[in-house]
């Protein structure tokens, strides 16, 4: 269902409007609760990054999705998965 969600919004909102970037990081903590960890931080980057220019660095949400895209990591390094793909998206907070 949220796969769904995100592609009407897609299609009805665009890419960069705050539905739309809500609904991608909804889907990167369902991924992320199932330890679904590249998953999870696809979208999470993809979130941060859209918020990061619509909404601002210092914007709460913005602030969030970052927080999540740090624990995501954090669990990862914790269990073990030493996958790395798309990690250095915001390994400095620069993106």
């Amino acid at each position: 269902f949220s796969r769904e969600a995100l592609e009407a919004r897609r299609r009805t909102l665009g890419d960069e409007h705050p539905d739309t970037l809500q609904s991608i990081g909804n889907l990167g903590v369902l991924f992320l609760g199932q330890g679904k960890y590249d998953e999870a931080e696809k979208h999470f980057v993809e979130a941060l990054e859209g918020r990061r220019r619509v909404l601002g660095e210092t914007h709460p949400t913005t602030l969030a999705t970052k927080n999540f895209l740090e624990s995501l990591r954090a669990e990862r390094e914790a269990a073990g998965d030493s996958s790395e793909e798309g990690s250095q998206e915001d390994s400095d907070g620069d993106s």
